[in-house]
């Protein structure tokens, strides 16, 4: 007669697993229970805004001799690149972000680009004689300056109105200047006046700036007409790339010490500017 083995113990097993896992986790509740004094642990990181570059009226002044177009000033700055468009019509780009992409202020004022393919961007409405300083905050900016901006933003300001000292009478001022360039015959004139008391300040300023197309150093196509029933252009001319602009700007401002109140009036007419990239031409006032 043969006798079947007993079965196997998987009970006395399985209460001694459910006995361990309760001592384990007494132990644990116990470890979490008890007092323990950590060191202080402390944490540090760069800071994410960067420093904004900045161009003062010494830089402006500069780098607005060869040219007509305030958003090439910024070519001064890192990381800062102009897409050419018309003469004074460049798009700015901060790290290969260009247009909507950027937020630009003139004055603290947000300005927009216009027509259907942006041929009027907000810096081509300001010229370069007009600008005081310029700074730059690329890619992740201040609350203060901040929104549409994610490439960076770009904050432009004007000529701010002077005012004479205290106990002076009234104080006049005015510059004038000009440029020609042989490049494409480019000349402007730019005229600053201005009366200022203690309290009171009036100003204009006021530039004009012309360009026929621009020749090249040697021919490098054949010469001809540009289309059937328009003007004759060189071996040596690049069509479409002549311009002319007037900006008129003026001031009247009063304050003190503690606060400014100004009424600006700005006016810009610009009869005709070409784009050698796209076919069209800006032909409005």
């Amino acid at each position: 007669m043969s006798v079947a083995p007993p079965p196997p113990c998987t009970h006395r097993w399985t209460r001694l697993g459910v006995l361990l896992l309760i001592a384990a986790g007494t132990q644990l509740r116990a470890d979490a229970d008890a007092d323990v004094d950590f060191a202080p642990v402390q944490v540090t990181a760069p800071g994410l805004l960067s420093t904004p570059s900045r161009l003062n009226t010494e830089d402006i002044e500069a780098g607005a001799a060869p040219t007509s177009d305030t958003a090439h000033l910024l070519q001064q700055l890192p990381g800062v690149r102009v897409l050419p468009m018309g003469q004074v019509s460049g798009l700015p780009s901060i790290h290969g972000f260009a247009d909507d992409r950027l937020r630009i202020q003139v004055d603290g004022m947000d300005w927009l680009a216009a027509c259907a393919n942006h041929m009027n961007p907000p810096l081509s409405l300001v010229s370069p004689q007009q600008v005081e300083s310029i700074e730059v905050f690329a890619g992740i900016t201040p609350a203060s300056v901040g929104g549409d901006s994610l490439g960076g933003t770009i904050r432009v300001e004007t000529k701010a109105p002077t005012f004479a000292p205290a106990g002076e009478p009234t104080r006049w001022d005015g510059a004038l200047g000009g440029f020609y360039r042989t490049a494409s015959h480019a000349n402007g004139v730019h005229l600053e006046v201005g009366a200022a008391s203690h309290r009171w300040s009036l100003g204009y300023n006021g530039a004009f700036e012309q360009a026929a197309n621009y020749r090249a150093a040697q021919g490098f196509k054949p010469a001809g007409l540009a289309a059937p029933g328009r003007d004759w252009i060189d071996a040596d001319e690049v069509g479409s790339t002549r311009f002319e602009t007037q900006n008129h700007r003026l001031r009247l401002a009063t304050g003190d010490d503690q606060q400014l109140l100004q009424l600006q009036l700005g006016v810009q007419h610009m009869p005709y500017q070409g784009y050698p990239n796209q076919r069209m031409i800006l032909t409005c006032s």
